[in-house]
């Protein structure tokens, strides 16, 4: 199972959104950026960088790139959600919603 690290003010929602969308199950583990937990030890073993949102796969690996660039990982490896990307070119992302780069 997935599990996704992310909060208020983050783009969190938006990697949510697909997993949702790609009916892929995952947890959800707030983290609270305005008291500094993005820059907890625990945290910064999966990001250096302290930067949010982090989505971890079933393999334990943690993916840091930008929120962007884990919701295109997760519609590349989805089939209902490939499908979306082959017909539309891309996640089906509401254009509202799009952001490219994680805030700390």
């Amino acid at each position: 199972m997935y599990i996704l690290h992310g909060g208020d003010f983050t783009r969190a929602p938006l990697v949510q959104w697909v997993l949702e969308e790609g009916k892929i199950a995952y947890e959800f583990r707030r983290i609270d950026i305005l008291n500094g937990e993005h820059r907890s030890a625990e945290f910064l073993a999966m990001n250096p960088a302290g930067l949010v949102p982090v989505l971890v796969t079933p393999e334990g690996m943690p993916q840091q790139e930008a929120a962007g660039g884990i919701e295109d990982k997760l519609a590349k490896g989805t089939p209902r959600l490939r499908h979306a990307r082959k017909h539309n070119g891309a996640a089906r992302v509401p254009v509202a919603l799009q952001g490219t780069a994680s805030q700390p």
